[in-house]
């Protein structure tokens, strides 16, 4: 999904993943993911916010502390959504030295 501006700029791009997964190498998906994000080699400097929905316990495999963090040039902040918490959104940052492992 992607929202913008009357001119047609985007603002805001999000994927829907549909994947319930503890692992978050599953199929391939948070690589389709970021690829079709824009953030295949990093989240880009253009004023775009960029998301992914997805389950809780993806949300949870792709922010995990188990991950090689130092290899990432991203990271994720949750933003939790509804009563239940089952749906999350994930809004990619770039990595910082200033950001914590896993998120």
């Amino acid at each position: 999904m992607v929202l913008g501006e009357p001119d047609g700029t985007p603002v805001v791009r999000c994927e829907v993943c549909d994947v319930a997964s503890r692992n978050a190498g599953s199929n391939g998906k948070e690589r389709s993911d970021l690829e079709k994000l824009g953030c295949a080699a990093g989240v880009p400097s253009d004023g775009v916010r960029r998301f992914i929905c997805t389950a809780r316990e993806f949300a949870d495999a792709l922010r995990s502390t188990r991950r090689r963090w130092n290899n990432y040039v991203y990271r994720y902040d949750l933003i939790e959504l509804g009563d239940a918490g089952d749906t999350c959104l994930l809004a990619l940052t770039p990595a910082t030295q200033q950001q914590p492992v896993g998120g």
